[in-house]
């Protein structure tokens, strides 16, 4: 066996700062890449199989994963869930058709890749997966995640402490010849609240971020029960709210260069990415009428800071020269993002010259629902969604440089709830069992002004959405004669159109599954970024540019596609 299966990465915090103690579970190997990075541990750390996941824990640690067999994934499914349930961090390696298969139970969204980073413990961030590109070194794969963890150290913690409640605690009885670690349910002394029930509206929600809407619904319901006067921690919350609504990073993109090339005329990448991607699923039930029950999927770009989106690799954008028949612009970008459902056509025919339609599997073949289908030249099941019903798509489509963006998207929520109290020798806790009504109610909207951008995204297809942002040529060849330079002079361009500098794409995507078609599928959403580096030799005569305009055209196709999971809605 080339692998088999795990060892425990320990990345002690001291002063905000990680280090690299290393725990090895007994008679576990690991992968390639795991094993390369444990190597650079100088304090490592026992850990029993047993112990794995309390040891991290403790240590604030990374357990590391590798699997390659359909029984190493078998033993490994169950370490991925109680690791992510204690908000201990993973790093998965292995076959990119295995590493969906570790998916936890109770995780609605994965990611897909062959080497991934995994964490929950960021309450602002959610559950963080980072794949990572074939073409990282063991120590580049190392700076990134030490990067990453500590980066999730200045978040709050997703681990929140117990609310006060108007309630006195419930008592612990003191247990009797009984493991420390065995849970033991005990009868519920007469001061501890019977099970009740309540229900709680949010009219009007208006969030500016993915995240904001899992956080709010939790604190909508720990406000409501503790104005009942019960009791209700945010970690019993938290999980309540999970059955319903989670939300999640998937990827982070710094400076970060193409990892597949369609065209390039040289091996250096000409182009970066500075930003994030959060994404939202929510389930919303309609117990009166089944079939009116949704799942919705809101994907949105994050970063707002000057540099975020596309940029140039070395730092120098766009220039233009002026000569008498021609003006010639250089290093001008046309960045676009590819969203939809199922797995994405990489062949240079369909993504350079063919049909639209043939770029994702399920608008080419809509049929294809519950059919194996070939993933990035790995056979794996994946659904293709049955109805997906777009209900925003921006930023929109441009009109004299001025485009409409996302601000905040509204919701509106009704919800209700049981609440079971029960205690053990661990504690007491509350089981609660929570259904939302959602509505998708509007997306607010803002104007923004990108110069000699046109802004389009195509509007005929029914399980994929392409934006484009292109360069209007006539305009910044007008721009740079208004200038009335001499013939040959160099200038720059960088001043003039976003594309010549920094493209913020501030992108935004919300579909509805309904929930009776879709329950027990797992499908698969790819958003693929991409940019070309462009130039023209502009002739105003003819109006035309008189060359082919792109020299490289890079896309960005790790941290893009997630698996959707509904199967416990059957």
């Amino acid at each position: 066996m080339k692998y088999f299966f795990a060892s425990a990465l320990i990345l002690a915090h001291q002063a905000a700062v990680a280090s690299d103690a290393v725990a090895t579970a007994p008679d576990l190997t690991t992968g390639q890449t795991a094993y390369a990075l444990s190597g650079k541990s100088t304090h490592p750390v026992a850990a029993s199989a047993d112990d794995l996941v309390r040891t991290a824990a403790e240590a604030d640690a990374m357990i590391m994963i590798s699997v390659a067999t359909d029984s190493d994934v078998k033993r490994a499914r169950p370490i991925v869930a109680q690791a992510l349930e204690a908000h201990v961090d993973l790093f998965l390696e292995g076959p990119a058709a295995l590493i969906p298969e570790l998916q936890p139970a109770q995780t609605r969204v994965w990611a897909a890749g062959d080497r991934m980073f995994v964490s929950n413990r960021s309450e602002p961030r959610g559950t963080v997966m980072q794949a990572f590109e074939a073409s990282l070194t063991a120590d580049q794969v190392w700076t990134a995640i030490v990067a990453l963890r500590t980066a999730l150290d200045r978040d709050k913690p997703a681990a929140a402490p117990i609310l006060a409640s108007a309630r006195a605690s419930i008592p612990v009885p003191t247990p009797v010849d009984t493991p420390a670690s065995r849970i033991v349910k005990r009868s519920v002394p007469a001061d501890v609240p019977a099970a009740s029930s309540g229900t709680f509206e949010m009219p009007s929600f208006v969030a500016k971020t993915p995240s904001e809407v899992c956080i709010a619904i939790r604190n909508k319901l720990i406000d409501t029960v503790t104005a009942s006067h019960e009791t209700l921690s945010v970690a019993d919350a938290s999980k309540a709210v999970s059955r319903v609504c989670q939300y999640g990073t998937l990827g982070e993109f710094t400076a970060t260069p193409p990892d597949v090339f369609l065209a390039s005329d040289g091996n250096d990448a000409q182009n970066v990415l500075n930003l994030r991607q959060e994404w939202l699923l929510i389930i919303s039930e309609d117990k009166a009428d089944p079939k009116q029950s949704s799942a919705y999927l809101w994907l949105r770009t994050l970063g707002d800071n000057a540099g975020s989106g596309f940029s140039w690799a070395n730092g120098h954008g766009g220039h233009a020269y002026n000569y008498y028949r021609t003006v010639d612009m250089h290093r001008i970008m046309s960045a676009e993002v590819f969203s939809g459902w199922g797995p994405a056509n990489l062949s240079l025919y369909s993504w350079e010259h063919g049909n639209p339609a043939d770029m994702f599997e399920c608008e080419s073949r809509p049929d294809a629902v519950d059919q194996n289908t070939d993933v990035n030249s790995v056979l794996t099941t994946v659904y293709c969604p049955v109805s997906p019903r777009l209900l925003s798509a921006l930023p929109g489509d441009s009109f004299d440089d001025t485009v409409t963006v996302t601000a905040a998207t509204s919701w509106t929520f009704g919800g209700s709830y049981t609440l079971n109290p029960s205690i053990s020798t661990s504690g007491a806790s509350v089981g609660a069992l929570l259904g939302v009504n959602v509505s998708h109610t509007s997306t607010e909207t803002s104007s923004a002004t990108l110069h000699m951008v046109r802004t389009s995204t195509t509007a005929n297809t029914r399980m994929y959405r392409l934006t484009e942002w292109s360069p209007n040529w006539e305009a910044m060849a007008r721009w740079v004669r208004a200038k009335k330079l001499s013939y040959g002079t160099d200038t720059s361009l960088e001043s003039a159109s976003p594309l010549a500098s920094v493209l913020n794409p501030a992108w935004s995507i919300v579909w509805q599954l309904p929930l009776a078609e879709n329950a027990g599928r797992k499908t698969l959403y790819t958003s693929i970024f991409g940019v070309r580096n462009q130039w023209c030799s502009y002739n105003e005569s003819a109006n035309r540019c008189e060359n082919t305009p792109t020299i490289q055209h890079g896309l960005w196709m790790k941290n893009t596609s997630i698996f959707v999971s509904l199967d416990d809605f059957k």
